[in-house]
């Protein structure tokens, strides 16, 4: 199958899942509203139950979201999915005392009482609520900061971002939008990379001045909360609500940002082999053509290939998403791009991909899938209350997969070929991890500076994004001109969110290390896999002795991407300087 289908939805009786989500939370709200520690071992158990069946809108919500995504120019499914998310947003606000309320009981009592009843699996889920009681309000001021997210947050961001996918440049007499515009920059043709960046330059600079509003409306949204809450620094939220900590953080962003000589190398050959200085848009195009076409079979085999030589397992979960999970081809209204999605642990995963018989889709299908199987590893061995991954490691199984198949990719190809990919494969993880650090630096920078002047020009903030790309991008790249293309970058608006990446990617080839060394620790791969989001990272990877927070263990992920920089500067020197 190459679409998706619905085989659980049961939309006959959405209705009736409405009825039941709005009783399930009453009775809930009526037999907990006074929590105490007697009851709480069965208070987890129903709260559990409403998470599995009702979370963002349960059946209903996952089914409008999906159909949302394959047709985004739907309006009815759109105020449908819209319909569900206040809906549900309404009865979860009524359960908004809960953790406040275990906040509030005697701790010590109750991990007793978890010891003693042998439902010590809730321990790392109580542990954070008392952890993070203290960011927490009373019921009145969280469904109020609740109902004003969407007014002072999402509406500006949406606005946005509505606008700038509005826009449709006319080239030979052809349409293209926003989207189709930015994938244009990776043509291998310098004019349709030229003449593309130039008609974004003209859409960026339209929304320069509403750019300017939003993004202070959003940093005074983001400081305004943080004073309420009690958060001590712009980052602080972000590394609570992803169990991690300054230190952490520190250590990866400050090993990283010492290595941008690997990211300044790379333009500089990448410079060389395309004989100019390369534009901002140009750091990603791919320097030559692979003209192989790797149709979704073809693809297909090669992916479960890699994935039966691992682990019979993972080549199983392959299979299941094969019946109908993957939506495979672009088609008008669909959205752009790649993604895995899964909503509870009782909803299948799904898998979207846009697949256009290229190596890069092979690449991506990689990637998507080990996203697939890290769900169904998380939902095998997890309950709902540990069901998902963690922000740092989200990009872990991703990319442990990808890279692994892009292993099997360059064997026994001509020295070119070897070349382009190699070539690709760094560019790619430079966008992960250098770029990403970058943004995370140029995030702490411009709400560091918001916050001493309580408002920034369009000018400022991009002179302050200028200063951070040119910081791994290097003198082979031109950054003059481009001071507006913070504008598009979405991930600023969910604000310090980038660094997953860059730890996602290091972390994976770290685990990629330990497989290599002994085929038999893809059994620790399979655990961690597996472990949802029931262990902070910290101890989650202590327990398979990787010190994440040894600036040694990220300089070890980075050697890698040296080691092939330096292949591909050899091969360089072989096939450009004969």
């Amino acid at each position: 199958m190459t679409n998706w289908e619905y085989e659980w939805a049961d939309f006959d009786n959405f209705e009736k899942y409405r009825d039941s989500m709005n009783n399930s939370i009453n009775e809930f709200v009526k037999k907990y509203r006074n929590l105490n520690e007697e009851i709480l071992i069965q208070s987890l158990k129903d709260y559990e139950y409403i998470l599995t069946n009702y979370s963002y809108g349960g059946k209903e919500g996952y089914y409008y979201w999906l159909k949302s995504q394959i047709n985004q120019s739907n309006s009815e499914i759109k105020s449908k999915f819209k319909d569900i998310q206040d809906f549900t947003m309404e009865q979860f606000n009524k359960i908004n005392f809960y953790r406040k309320s275990i906040g509030k009981l005697n701790k010590d009592k109750v991990i007793e009482i978890l010891k003693l009843k042998n439902e010590t699996k809730y321990l790392h889920f109580i542990n954070r609520i008392f952890e993070n009681e203290k960011y927490i309000l009373s019921d009145k001021e969280e469904k109020i900061l609740s109902l004003m997210n969407e007014q002072a947050y999402s509406r500006w961001k949406n606005m946005l971002s509505e606008l700038i996918s509005s826009e449709i440049k006319i080239i030979d007499d052809k349409e293209y939008s926003f989207e189709e515009l930015m994938s244009r920059t990776l043509s291998e043709d310098k004019e349709v990379r030229d003449y593309s960046a130039k008609e974004i330059n003209k859409i960026l600079s339209k929304y320069e001045k509403i750019s300017e509003h939003e993004f202070n409306a959003l940093l005074s949204h983001y400081e305004t909360i943080d004073k309420i809450r009690g958060y001590e620094y712009p980052d602080h939220s972000r590394h609570i609500g992803d169990n991690i900590d300054k230190e952490f953080i520190d250590i990866l962003t400050k090993t990283v940002s010492e290595n941008f000589e690997i990211s300044k190398r790379f333009y500089d050959l990448k410079s060389k082999v395309v004989k100019h200085k390369l534009n901002y848009y140009d750091r990603t195009f791919p320097v030559g053509k692979i003209d192989k076409n790797f149709d979704w079979e073809s693809s297909k085999k090669i992916v479960k290939k890699v994935l039966k030589k691992l682990d019979k397992e993972f080549l199983d979960i392959f299979e299941k998403f094969e019946k109908n999970k993957f939506d495979v081809y672009p088609s008008k209204g669909k959205r752009g791009g790649a993604f895995c999605v899964h909503f509870t642990k009782n909803l299948p995963t799904y898998i979207m991909l846009n697949h256009t018989d290229t190596i890069r889709d092979v690449k991506t299908l990689a990637h998507e899938v080990g996203h697939g199987i890290n769900n169904e590893l998380s939902r095998k061995a997890q309950d709902e209350i540990y069901f998902g991954t963690l922000t740092s490691t989200a990009e872990v199984a991703s990319t442990f997969f990808e890279d692994f198949v892009f292993r099997d990719l360059i064997q026994d190809v001509d020295k070119k070929t070897k070349f382009l990919l190699i070539m690709q494969k760094i560019s790619d993880e430079i966008s992960t991890i250098h770029r990403q650090i970058a943004g995370y630096n140029f995030e702490k920078d411009v709400h560091k500076a918001f916050r001493k002047n309580k408002h920034l020009s369009s000018k400022e903030i991009g002179e302050i994004f200028k200063k951070n790309m040119k910081a791994y991008c290097g003198d082979s790249v031109e950054l003059e001109g481009f001071e507006n293309w913070w504008i598009y970058w979405s991930h600023f608006r969910r604000r310090f969110y980038v660094y997953s990446y860059a730890s996602g990617l290091l972390i994976s080839k770290g685990m990629q290390k330990l497989v290599d060394k002994d085929k038999s620790n893809i059994e620790k791969v399979k655990k961690f896999l597996s472990s949802g989001t029931s262990k902070s990272p910290r101890n989650l990877f202590s327990e398979m002795n990787i010190d994440i927070y040894s600036e040694e263990f990220w300089k070890k992920g980075l050697n890698q991407i040296n080691d092939l920089l330096n292949e591909a500067e050899n091969l360089y020197e072989e096939l450009y300087n004969e």
